[in-house]
């Protein structure tokens, strides 16, 4: 405030008449074009590393990255040969323990996978609040 006036009273009343006189002047965005990003450098330097960061982000996350993700038949295949039970039969709504269990497995490994558990309810025709209390434990 000291750039405005001696005293309190004269700095803000500098400072009221500055900021009017820069009002009454309009936009001056043809004097100044804003950047997209003016702090990250140059237009060609952040489109390549945006690009790099969508890279990353892709190869980390399995729900983005869809060539990565295991479908759930291959996934209820592999535990189907396991638990030498037939993939209908894990489908099922059976509770024989054996039938059980292997769904428990089928759950927890396609939703470790990165498949939701709405997918995965409708795989298995059933709620997903269900699969979702399996894969909790409860």
């Amino acid at each position: 405030m000291p750039l405005f006036g001696d005293d309190n009273t004269r700095a803000v009343k500098g400072y009221i008449d500055f900021v009017r006189d820069g009002s009454s002047m309009g936009s001056r965005k043809g004097y100044y074009p804003q950047e997209k990003v003016p702090y990250l450098g140059n237009d060609e330097f952040v489109d390549q590393l945006t690009v790099r960061h969508l890279e990353v982000i892709t190869n980390n996350n399995p729900t983005l990255n869809r060539k990565k993700l295991q479908s759930l038949q291959e996934i209820l295949e592999k535990i189907a040969t396991a638990t030498r039970l037939a993939t209908e039969t894990i489908r099922g709504g059976g509770r024989i323990r054996s039938v059980a269990a292997a769904r428990k497995e089928f759950i927890c490994s396609s939703l470790g996978a990165g498949h939701k558990a709405i997918a995965v309810a409708r795989f298995l025709n059933c709620t997903d609040g269900y699969v979702t209390r399996i894969f909790n434990g409860k």
